[in-house]
């Protein structure tokens, strides 16, 4: 019986931050495109 309270919060927190997680990777994925494609501009340029 000691168990179950403790899995469920835990588990309810394990989903909050896979989403958080989820969504602060997109944010870096999207800022590490946008450096690639500066990078690749100023290549070009140089």
């Amino acid at each position: 019986m000691k168990k179950s309270p403790l899995t469920r919060p835990k588990f309810f927190l394990f989903f909050i931050s896979n989403k958080t997680l989820r969504h602060q990777h997109g944010i870096w994925y999207k800022k590490r495109v946008e450096l690639k494609k500066k990078t690749e501009n100023s290549v070009r340029i140089g």
